[in-house]
């Protein structure tokens, strides 16, 4: 799905990840909502604001995230930020079952500390 660099953009992000959310059974107002709404957002946000990997918001995202990571698109040029929250309760990957894998196509060793900014 494709959105605005902008923060009209950014917010729809946000909303989609919360209405998405919900209607797989995360309501609004649970932790996992808020908090995967709050990682969307920060994302989308820092692509639209900075256009690179810094700023305060992925602070917030290295904090809220199970893991996290920068990788370099394979199919052209620029570079995936993702991230990932282990969801309580059972599932393939609860609590006790280790991180979910990589997005598909992406493999990596992060470990989804915040790394420094290239000049």
């Amino acid at each position: 799905m494709c959105f605005t660099s902008s923060t009209r953009g950014a917010r729809l992000a946000r909303r989609l990840a919360a209405h998405r959310l919900d209607t797989w059974g995360h309501p609004y107002t649970g932790d996992a909502n808020k908090t995967l709404s709050l990682i969307t957002s920060e994302l989308a946000a820092n692509a639209v604001r900075h256009g690179h990997v810094a700023g305060r918001g992925l602070l917030i995202v290295a904090t809220r995230a199970s893991r996290w990571a920068v990788a370099p698109r394979m199919d052209g040029p620029g570079k995936t930020v993702w991230a990932e929250y282990a969801l309580p309760g059972p599932g393939p990957w609860g609590p006790g079952s280790g991180p979910a894998p990589a997005p598909a196509g992406r493999r990596t060793e992060d470990d989804g500390s915040p790394r420094p900014r290239k000049s």
